[in-house]
Parts: C-alpha cells; structure tokens; sequence
C-alpha cells in the first residue's frame, strides 16, 4: 500500500525514523519489508530500496558528504528524546570514537594490532579520509597472511569496544600450499570534529546516532561471520574464499565430496539461521549453488551468498 507523499519530502527509514530529504517529490511505501522511496523527479519516476538501516544511510550520507541529513523531521515518530537515549546507550557500548586529534594515531593503531596478532602485512593502501563538520572516517587497506588464529586473534582485537577500529570488509582463502591465509581488509576509524555549533543540535545528534549505529553494526559481524561459516560446514568440506563486503553481504565457496551434494541445502539453511555469540540472528536471507568438478567427478564445488541483517534488526 502507497505511503503519504510528503509536502517536504523525507526519507523515512526504519524505527528511529533518520531522515533525508531528497531534491524531488517523493512517495514511502513498504513491499514486505523492504522500504521503497519513489522520488518523482524532472526526469520522471525513480525508485530507491533501503535493504539496510545503518550502513545504508551512512553509505548514502558518505556520498553526499553527509549534508543531507536534515536537522529536524516534522512529523516523524522519532523524537529527539529518544535519539539522545539511542546515542547515550550506543556511546556507553562504544568508547573507542575518539576526538579527530587522534587521527594521527589511526594507521599506527591498525599496524599495532596486526603485530600484536602475528600478522604479515604484505602490502598497504594510502589512508582515505571524508569528513563532514561533525565526523572524519579514515579508512586503509591491507594485504596480510597470517595463520587462522592469529586473523581471528586480530579480528577480536579490532572488534573490541575501546577499539577505534572497525573492519568494514574482508576477504580470505588459503595460500597455495594451504598453510596459511591471505587476506585483504578495509579498516575503518570514525573520529569527532569539534562542534561549530550549539552541542545537541538535531542534525548533529542524527548524525552522532548514524555512526555510532555504523560502528555497532561492524563490530563483531566479520568476525561472526567467518567463525559461523566455519563452523556450520561439516566435516570434510573445504572453503576455498570468504568474502564479507561493507557489513551487508557474505559470500564463501568451496568444495565438497560429491556424494554429500544432498547437504547442500541444509547446509544453507542452518548458516541463514545461525546466531551470534549474543543469540541474535545474523542474517535475514540466503542463495546457495552447486557444480559438479572434476576430477573424476569425486567433488562438487558450492557456493552461498548471504545478506546480514542491519544491527537495528538484531
């Protein structure tokens, strides 16, 4: 059923109903969950859907150099009572943003806790950084080979509360002889700017909320997600890749003896219903594929795709 099309058009998304207001006239409906903006604009109608609460907003708060997040929503269910409330619980969790003078301490941060964990950086990219008036998020990127427990080690260690890291993505398979891992990972670090302007003003608090959410939501969930995928395999199953892309989206392939192709579907669906150490579910949905190999048709080589659910959902 069509929403109400707005005089000042808003983007409504989720609970806590952040907002955006977009330069055309716009219609919120919801199609089984997923909320659909029809933004009638000079061109004609366009259509967005939001699968993801945080990391949607952010990545369309990034692009727009975060301007778009207005600093009131009239109407909206989401007061600013409850925002402060959402911020106070997010930042009791969350020690680790920190103010930006500590940005000069970000890719020594990452190279501390690789050392701490044994890792082999092989190789780095420069540090990237986009800032509003209010944030700064610096992001890096890495090249690694480490044993298994020495990623996990780093992971936990990343994800800790009083960490200002968060691992946006992360890529994993074996070296050649399968003795070790290689890994590539997008490091990310979110750093205040100090306020120009009245403390507490509602853009300034949606914001706050949008990347402590942000933060929240990266916190454990590559970590959840290569141990759950790890484990949920049964014995004798190889994962050749692991790929956990801007904390929305798992995918793993690997191999599998032939005569066990009948667990494939189990296999996905006890993975879509895994739950984190906390007993929250991780992911809303699920894809999974198979092909016969050779040699001698002796393995079959699978494949699973999975979208996270947002951290608001779990």
């Amino acid at each position: 059923m069509d929403g109400p099309v707005f005089a000042e058009p808003w983007i409504r998304i989720g609970e806590d109903h952040l907002c955006v207001r977009p330069a055309a006239t716009s219609r919120l409906r919801n199609l089984g969950g997923l909320a659909v903006l029809d933004l009638h604009g000079k061109k004609g109608p366009m259509k967005i859907a939001y699968k993801y609460f945080a990391t949607s907003l952010m990545s369309l708060a990034l692009a727009n150099g975060w301007s778009g997040f207005q600093p009131s929503c009239q109407g909206a269910e989401q007061t600013s009572v409850n925002l402060a409330e959402g911020i106070r619980v997010r930042e009791a969790e969350d020690p680790g943003l920190l103010p930006v003078e500590q940005v000069r301490r970000f890719s020594s941060s990452i190279f501390t806790e690789a050392s701490r964990a044994g890792l082999i950086v092989m190789s780095t990219s420069k540090v990237t950084t986009r800032t509003n008036q209010f944030f700064a998020e610096l992001k890096q990127n890495l090249a690694l080979e480490a044993t298994e427990p020495q990623l996990l080690d780093f992971l936990r260690n990343v994800g800790a509360s009083n960490s200002p890291l968060r691992i946006q993505s992360l890529s994993v398979r074996p070296n050649p002889d399968g003795s070790r891992l290689q890994a590539s990972i997008a490091i990310a670090g979110y750093y205040r700017v100090p306020a120009r302007g009245k403390s507490g003003e509602p853009d300034a608090e949606q914001t706050e909320y949008l990347v402590l959410s942000q933060r929240r939501h990266l916190r454990q969930a590559a970590l959840d997600c290569y141990n759950l995928t790890k484990s949920t395999l049964p014995s004798g199953w190889q994962l050749d890749a692991f790929k956990f892309e801007d904390g929305k989206r798992l995918s793993a392939l690997g191999r599998a003896p032939a005569d066990q192709v009948r667990l494939l579907e189990d296999v996905r669906a006890k993975l879509e219903k895994a739950q984190t150490q906390d007993g929250k579910d991780l992911f809303s949905s699920g894809d999974a594929a198979m092909r016969m190999a050779t040699p001698a048709l002796t393995n079959f080589s699978w494949s699973m795709e999975f979208e996270l659910k947002p951290a608001e959902l779990r």
